[in-house]
């Protein structure tokens, strides 16, 4: 993971070499999450999570047409499920914390006031932590918990909040969205962006996370 933010890092120096093409990008928003499939749960719905993060922009053509921007980002991703396992019936939610690396590709277009842009890119997450919470029932009898997943090599049958976790991801990302232009070189916008995971979360499960993420931020020069 060290290696990840010192290329990061390698990045954030050699934009600054060129301040005058180079833009800082905060940025927050939603996301909506779930994954490709996963056996141990059933009727999987979609899970509300939060994004947020930092960006640069660095100007490739010099009129913004063309530009790379890697990012760094906090992502909450996951699902809502329904589920069993040797009778113990299970529902909630099933939330897991990524540290993303995305290096996009944009090509942007339209006017000074108002553009629009079309991004995308690779990206490598790091899954720092996840949680569980819902309500368990056996025989008539339920409760409700939270718990952290534990990640381990060897996950103990029924016990839903052990996986033997992939802690790297690497993924896709496919996008655009619309700024507009409140001061010189500076844009307020809004982004839809969707990660296609390439990597199963839990090695003993195909479960390749999904997520569309609704953000906003501004454009600011450096």
């Amino acid at each position: 993971m060290q290696k990840i933010f010192y290329a990061f890092l390698s990045l954030i120096l050699f934009a600054g070499m060129a301040q005058a093409q180079v833009s800082i990008v905060p940025k927050a928003g939603v996301n909506f999450a779930n994954v490709s499939d996963h056996s141990t749960f059933n009727n999987r719905n979609s899970l509300t999570g939060f994004t947020a993060g930092l960006g640069l922009n660095y100007s490739l053509s010099g009129d913004n047409f063309l530009s790379v921007q890697p990012e760094l980002l906090y992502s909450q991703k996951g699902f809502s499920a329904e589920g069993g396992i040797t009778g113990v019936n299970y529902e909630g939610d099933y939330k897991l914390n990524y540290l993303e690396l995305p290096l996009l590709v944009k090509i942007g277009f339209g006017t000074e006031s108002i553009a629009a842009y079309v991004n995308a890119g690779p990206s490598v997450g790091y899954l720092l932590d996840g949680r569980i919470n819902g309500r368990v029932s056996a025989f008539g009898i339920g409760t409700d918990y939270e718990e952290k997943l534990e990640f381990t090599d060897n996950p103990s049958i029924g016990n839903i909040n052990e996986i033997e976790a992939n802690r790297i991801e690497f993924g896709l990302n496919f996008g655009g969205g619309i700024g507009f232009n409140f001061a010189e070189n500076s844009t307020l916008f809004f982004d839809i962006r969707y990660n296609l995971g390439l990597t199963d979360y839990d090695k003993n499960q195909d479960s390749k996370n999904r997520v569309i993420a609704l953000t906003a931020g501004v454009k600011l020069p450096l």
